[in-house]
């Protein structure tokens, strides 16, 4: 979930441990003000370790860390 507080560009990409991207969940899309859910499916990815680098306009990034379970 995420909340944009004007219009921005949205990059969210996920990453293996090793830094490898595996998905591009949103790749510089321009999303409007308001709340927003996404859904990040990794049935074609192992178990384990993944990051989910969110860049949010120009002012905003973050990492979060994730665990896969099977």
């Amino acid at each position: 979930n995420l909340a944009l507080p004007q219009p921005a560009d949205v990059n969210i990409e996920v990453f293996n441990v090793l830094g490898q991207k595996v998905v591009t969940l949103k790749n510089s899309e321009r999303m409007n003000a308001g709340y927003h859910s996404l859904t990040f499916n990794g049935n074609n990815l192992s178990s384990g370790v993944y990051l989910i680098n969110a860049r949010l306009g120009d002012n905003y990034r973050r990492v979060q860390k994730i665990v896969l379970f099977k």
